[in-house]
């Protein structure tokens, strides 16, 4: 029997913490490119979705090839909770998919280093076992352990709280969750008058049957402190600027519309004197600044469409139809 699963990767405006770190560069690519291609290129994933309510994401969604879920306005910001945005997502999917789901997948924009095999062996972790209500990728880190908590004594110092040291002697491992994927059944979250989910944690432990998936690398970035690390690790799964490990393969590839040099222009409807090519991303992210000058000037702009690092070939295929290159790293020979 085919089994109806869909992927819903799921992006935001950016908190003040790291600005613009879905579209930050690891490798060359964005860093929500990796998990949309570990969705696309998972066998068992029917349709893969991209909720946001940042046109930066969009931009590079559409590239990619994936349906965009639009949030309206009260889904907006990065306060809101990740509970209301799956909810929101799950609706758009089942109504475009007009069939019930088996299985959703969800993943991070900040979330680099889930792969195709991964979220495969979730989604069969979950269509093998009907008792389960979710499965959730665990990372072990002892050293999280409670056995090395630390309080402040009398005086202000820190010091070993001996309690916790104590309750902690029999625990084997520490594992926690990575933020990285969870594979859910829809009835068990989405379809019950009362809510399980609970705000920015997906899943309760306590009240439904989850299965940990243990993945050896890294959750979500939320910090530039941790790209190296990551970036490190991508590189020994065989990412490089130039290649990926899906490559090699010809289930599910890739489609993404043509870089064309009339996709995403603003500033167009006035009187303009040159027309920019912006190729270096982010840009205008983290400060409006230059895009509202460009576009008080009346200078038409195009942000670099294809939302990476571009390849000499695709450069000079752009550059033809613009009188300014506002450049990147690219090669320009």
């Amino acid at each position: 029997m085919k089994h109806q699963v869909s992927a819903l990767v799921c992006g935001r405006l950016d908190d003040d913490r790291f600005p613009g770190r879905n579209t930050f560069p690891l490798i060359g690519r964005p860093m929500m490119v990796y998990p949309i291609l570990a969705a696309q290129h998972a066998c068992l994933v029917d349709r893969v979705f991209v909720t946001t309510d940042a046109p930066a994401i969009a931009r590079v969604a559409k590239h990619q090839g994936v349906e965009i879920i639009e949030r309206p306005p009260e889904l907006s910001g990065p306060a809101v909770a990740l509970e209301d945005i799956l909810a929101h997502g799950y609706g758009a999917i089942r109504k475009a998919a007009r069939e019930p789901l088996d299985a959703l997948v969800v993943l991070l924009c900040n979330a680099p280093t889930v792969t195709g095999e991964l979220i495969d062996h979730g989604v069969e972790l979950l269509l093998n076992d009907p008792s389960l209500d979710g499965v959730m990728s665990v990372s072990l880190h002892n050293e999280y352990h409670p056995s090395y908590a630390l309080q402040l004594d009398e005086e202000g110092r820190l010091s070993t709280h001996a309690e916790v040291v104590s309750q902690a002697a029999g625990l084997r491992d520490a594992y926690f969750p990575d933020a990285l994927l969870w594979v859910l059944r829809p009835p068990s979250f989405f379809e019950q008058s009362v809510k399980n989910i609970l705000p920015s944690r997906i899943v309760n432990c306590a009240t439904q049957r989850i299965f940990p998936l243990i993945h050896e690398g890294y959750g979500d970035v939320d910090h530039v402190w941790q790209v190296p690390a990551v970036e490190e690790w991508l590189r020994r799964q065989g990412f490089s600027e130039g290649a990926t490990p899906y490559d090699r393969r010809t289930a599910r590839p890739v489609v993404a519309e043509p870089a064309s040099p009339s996709a995403p222009v603003r500033g167009a409807g006035t009187t303009t004197c040159h027309r920019v090519l912006i190729t270096t991303i982010p840009f205008g992210e983290v400060d409006r600044r230059p895009l509202d000058l460009l576009e008080a000037a009346g200078v038409e702009y195009v942000i670099n469409p294809i939302g990476r690092k571009l390849r000499e070939g695709e450069l000079a295929e752009l550059i033809g139809d613009f009188d300014v290159l506002i450049a990147g790293t690219e090669p320009i020979t």
